[in-house]
């Protein structure tokens, strides 16, 4: 007996979406830099940056939704290494 695989559209999509948006917000910054308009690069280039770490959490999250009727253990799962990345952040901005 074979279990029915959950799709993963909306996870796929979530880290599609992330990992294109930070590129081209990266990308636009190092332009941006390249023209001369060193502080506005920097502030695109960091918005980058911010989408490229929420991207994984944006994952996650969606994996979840995703999961839970399908799969719960692993939606579960999902929220558990969401938590543990929440704890590893809050120690290392403590710790820093």
């Amino acid at each position: 007996m074979s279990r029915r695989r959950p799709g993963t559209n909306w996870t796929a999509n979530a880290l599609r979406a992330g990992s294109f948006s930070a590129a081209a917000l990266l990308g636009s910054g190092f332009a941006i830099n390249l023209v001369g308009e060193i502080e506005i690069g920097r502030i695109v280039a960091m918005a980058g940056v911010l989408v490229l770490l929420a991207t994984p959490v944006a994952g996650l999250i969606t994996t979840f939704f995703e999961f839970r009727g399908v799969h719960p253990r692993a939606a579960w799962l999902a929220l558990v290494v969401l938590a543990i990345l929440a704890i590893a952040a809050a120690v290392a901005i403590l710790a820093g």
